[in-house]
């Protein structure tokens, strides 16, 4: 028989397992789980970040067209930042370098200056960096992936390197002439406008609007670059 000095122990024995060990479970709360970081980071978490390129052909009415669309083509890479604000809208940014050549239509269009009769082949480069601004309506079920979305927006940039390329035939000597020259009098640094562009996950077709004018009116022959522009976008997934 348990003598009765003995049975405050044994009691207190007996309701140790029922205590809560309190110092391992905050331990366990500090550890984030994977739901709650997707939630925060990722595709259609609160913050998203990828890189993309993009393939873009300048589009201009019949009677207005000053190059042509399929020789002519915009490449541009770039990284896209995503904020998501709640189940249907996110907004963001991207920055982007843009690599432009217009093939010009017809000889001498744009030429300020009269080197040789005729050419055979004329174009202009450009190299230039911008910014943009999105706001994103998204629709459907997605999980944790961008899903299918409509964006729009406005961009601004900065032209760093433009050239104006010719190349012809001298017939007094009978050789081909190759001129270039580099960051052009005559075209505008800045440019801005408006985009807009429907998507599902990593693919979009995207339109772009130009503003403002490329070239100065006045120095050239001819009018102004094509201000649409459409293309593909499409997005690098996270590794």
């Amino acid at each position: 028989m348990v003598s009765i000095k003995y049975l405050p122990i044994l009691g207190m024995l007996a309701i140790l397992p029922l205590i809560p060990l309190t110092a391992q479970e905050v331990v366990l709360d500090e550890t984030v789980s994977e739901e709650v970081f997707s939630r925060r980071f990722g595709p259609n978490g609160q913050h998203f970040v990828y890189r993309y390129f993009s393939w873009y052909i300048p589009v201009s009415r019949l009677s207005e067209q000053v190059v042509k669309p399929f020789a002519s083509s915009e490449v541009d890479f770039g990284v896209l930042y995503k904020y998501r604000l709640n189940n249907y809208l996110s907004t963001g940014g991207d920055f982007r370098a843009e690599f432009v050549s217009y093939r010009m239509k017809n000889m001498n269009t744009l030429q300020p200056y009269q080197l040789l009769p005729e050419w055979e082949k004329e174009r202009v480069t450009q190299i230039n960096i911008t910014l943009a601004w999105f706001g994103r309506v998204n629709f459907g079920k997605r999980g944790n992936h961008l899903g299918k979305y409509l964006d729009a927006g406005v961009f601004g940039g900065y032209s760093l390197f433009n050239s104006h390329i010719f190349l012809g035939e001298d017939k007094a000597t009978d050789t081909k002439v190759n001129t270039q020259r580099n960051y052009l009098p005559y075209l505008h640094r800045w440019a801005w406008g408006f985009h807009a562009g429907f998507g599902s996950n990593y693919l979009k077709i995207s339109a772009r609007y130009r503003m403002s004018d490329y070239l100065i009116m006045g120095k050239v022959n001819g009018g102004d670059l094509p201000k649409l522009m459409i293309g593909l976008e499409i997005g690098i997934p996270e590794m």
